[in-house]
């Protein structure tokens, strides 16, 4: 493992209101995967057809996906993908908005 980057993680955000560090709760039906780099970017990852059949099955209608697997995605056959509320992200400060409800 590359010392200076965190193990891929798949959040599904139902038991994690502790992962932004407020004390409100988060959105229920978010999950997201992605490597977090120790500055914070947010690095591509595999099996994005599984993690989204997964999410699906889960329940989760909104994922965020680290931007340079956008491709990924869009690779997807339409009823995978349809009816999910997709975000790319760059950077973990873009995650906080999207997991905070508003």
């Amino acid at each position: 493992r590359h010392p200076q980057r965190r193990p891929q993680r798949w959040l599904h955000h139902r038991h994690r209101a502790a992962v932004t560090g407020h004390r409100q709760p988060v959105r229920q039906n978010v999950a997201m995967t992605g490597e977090v780099s120790l500055t914070g970017k947010i690095l591509p990852v595999g099996g994005i057809k599984e993690k989204t059949i997964a999410a699906r099955r889960a329940g989760v209608t909104c994922i965020i996906l680290p931007a340079e697997n956008r491709k990924d995605f869009s690779d997807l056959p339409e009823y995978i993908s349809e009816g999910l509320e997709v975000h790319f992200v760059d950077n973990y400060s873009q995650i906080y908005p999207l997991v905070l409800p508003h």
